[in-house]
């Protein structure tokens, strides 16, 4: 079954041979199909890509409040005092980071929430901004047909959401109104007035969703280094790349950066490179291990992509410098001991049959001692 992205109607029948009256062999329902390409997401585990500048009313992580207790998809939500009710004369913003729409059409921004406010007067909304937060409008209005679970009430002036919502609510909204810009955010905002709080306002699972497109490539994993790696040691890397496009790719330019000041080193994949597939390329060039904990990330830089949102993947690495154990055809070698050591320290190994070795001490920086 092709499910388009937008209104779908899918019905079921019986045919039964014989059957004279055929006006009760059908029932038909209606669902929203939602586009395929995740654009930006956010499931606030493992950290978050949103942020706050009032962080006593808007706060990150497990929910414990009397009636916002629990998350979408456990266990972490955002949400107006996480562990109990808002403040009186609330008003304060959480913040998406900037978003590309350039060259995008028909994208959803999608999220769950959960609401328990004074009704008609304390209460969410959303905004957003086309010139990278300098300002902002209200993103649709009260029963707005390009959303669903939309606004319900305003929220002094503005349209939002207000009262109690029962639980987590699904909500999406067509955002064609930002399309065709570079530096676009979105923020949700709360208000209350000077009397009687509430719970508030959680959000959880927020996504934005788009069609598939032409042209469109990321790097989905770095397969090497993956944990660490020793400073001073050149390091190569070594990356899968996935079409997420509906166009078949030949060339794919790459590049990977390391957040210690070293430069950016490029590549460039050749090949063919079916819509849905994934293959692996290699950096010809290497860079020398830091000698400090670092984030490596490596990105493709594809012409026509309009989707910068799943171009990069990003991993945290750490400076293995030092002796560890190891093993390799028979040989083993072990933790010094004591560690740390001042004038002396003991360093034990085996080897498979008596004879010469060399052990080679490296300091902090890769430097042989």
């Amino acid at each position: 079954m092709l499910v388009i992205a937008d209104s779908n109607d899918i019905c079921a029948y019986t045919q039964v041979v014989n059957d004279s009256n055929t006006f009760n062999d059908q029932e038909c329902a209606f669902f929203f199909g939602l586009p395929p390409t995740i654009m930006f997401e956010d499931d606030m585990e493992g950290g978050t890509l949103l942020y706050t500048t009032d962080t006593i009313l808007w706060q990150h992580g497990i929910p414990t409040a009397s009636v916002i207790n629990t998350a979408h998809s456990p266990d972490n939500v955002w949400a107006t005092v996480i562990d109990g009710n808002y403040p009186n004369s609330a008003d304060g913003y959480l913040y998406t980071p900037t978003i590309n729409f350039f060259g995008v059409s028909g994208a959803y921004l999608t999220f769950y929430y959960w609401i328990e406010s004074e009704a008609n007067s304390d209460g969410a909304f959303v905004q957003y901004s086309v010139n990278n937060g300098a300002t902002w409008s209200s993103l649709g209005s009260i029963g707005d047909a390009l959303g669903f679970n939309w606004f319900d009430s305003f929220v002094s002036t503005t349209p939002g959401w207000s009262g109690s919502s029962g639980g987590w609510v699904p909500a999406y909204y067509k955002v064609d109104v930002v399309s065709g810009y570079s530096s676009v955010k979105f923020r949700f905002g709360f208000k209350s007035n000077t009397s009687t709080t509430f719970n508030g306002f959680a959000i959880d699972d927020i996504k934005i969703l788009a069609p598939h497109a032409a042209i469109d490539g990321g790097v989905v994993e770095i397969v090497t280094p993956s944990a660490s790696t020793v400073a001073g040691v050149p390091v190569t890397v070594n990356v899968k790349i996935a079409n997420f496009g509906t166009d078949t790719l030949t060339t794919i330019p790459l590049s990977y950066a390391i957040n210690t000041g070293y430069p950016p080193q490029n590549g460039t994949w050749t090949g063919t490179l079916l819509p849905g597939d994934t293959t692996d390329f290699t950096f010809t060039q290497t860079y020398p291990g830091p000698a400090s904990d670092y984030e490596l990330c490596a990105y493709t830089k594809i012409t026509g992509d309009p989707y910068k949102g799943n171009d990069t993947t990003c991993v945290s690495l750490i400076d293995a410098t030092g002796i560890e154990e190891t093993a390799q055809e028979g040989v083993s070698l072990y933790q010094n001991t004591p560690n740390p050591a001042a004038d002396h320290t003991q360093i034990s190994f085996i080897l498979p049959e008596p004879g010469n070795c060399i052990i080679t001490l490296r300091n902090a920086i890769g430097d042989v001692i």
